[in-house]
């Protein structure tokens, strides 16, 4: 059977996971659930959002760069897409997170998570996995 998108995906979440200093099980299971699936909705991905405090991030994962420099916290889904929580309440999206090109970098705010989760599902994580 040939590779789709989303396994592909996927796949590369799982062994991102197992390559971390502490793999978290449980989430490897989740995501494999999902593959055995065969889809996954704007609501699956949005399950997979895991809130991480920043520095606990940065230790796991590295990339520091990417993010605003005021950042405080960091919802972590399925791919590697970040969303970041700012001292002011809003949630960030920085789409230099997401582009594989050299495109120029815009950023998605709002107070509400679900608004940014809803960009970032409709305009890149669809893209990726369809």
């Amino acid at each position: 059977m040939a590779a789709t998108k989303l396994s592909d995906f996927l796949f590369t979440e799982i062994l991102a996971q197992k390559l971390r200093k502490n793999p978290d099980k449980h989430y490897i299971q989740v995501i494999q659930a999902l593959s055995d699936k065969g889809q996954m909705t704007k609501e699956d991905f949005i399950n997979t959002g895991r809130m991480m405090e920043k520095n606990y991030y940065f230790n796991e994962f590295g990339l520091r760069s990417i993010f605003n420099k005021e950042v405080k916290d960091v919802m972590r889904y399925a791919g590697g897409f970040c969303v970041q929580v700012l001292p002011t309440g809003e949630w960030l999206f920085d789409t230099n997170d997401a582009n594989e090109s050299d495109e120029v970098s815009t950023e998605y705010r709002s107070p509400k998570l679900s608004d940014v989760e809803n960009e970032l599902w409709h305009s890149y994580v669809q893209k990726k996995i369809q």
